[in-house]
């Protein structure tokens, strides 16, 4: 009995990573509008008092080498997970170098354009 309810155990516990490990924003990828792996992007950080959070403000080249649309489309960049040993703060308008994960959450349409909404998770930043 011992051994069926590790076994049980080793099955549920396997599932549930499985089921965890999915990548929770797939369904709202779009082909080109979307990058899944690991980018390099230089530009700076700055905090948004109204929305009381982090966003990242790309160079225009290094944006356009990962995402292909038209420059009248906006798009607005926030920062979930960061390096906690570089406090932003420290390094708020100064350019740097970003290496994370760029995921889009959600898109919008009007009669002037597109607007996209990333996260980008940071993994380090040079």
């Amino acid at each position: 009995m011992k051994k069926v309810i590790q076994f049980l155990l080793l099955f549920v516990l396997s599932y549930v990573f499985a089921a965890c490990s999915d990548d929770e924003y797939k369904d709202l990828q779009i082909p080109d509008k979307s990058y899944a792996g690991e980018v390099q992007i230089s530009g700076y950080v700055y905090y948004h008092e109204a929305d009381a959070a982090w966003y990242f403000n790309p160079n225009d080249e290094d944006w356009s080498k990962y995402f292909h649309f038209y420059f009248e489309e906006g798009a607005s960049i926030q920062i979930n997970d960061y390096s906690p040993h570089v406090p932003l703060k420290e390094i708020e308008g100064v350019e740097k170098t970003f290496v994370g994960r760029l995921i889009l959450y959600d898109y919008e349409s009007s009669a002037l354009g597109a607007t996209y909404y990333y996260v980008f998770n940071i993994s380090q930043i040079e």
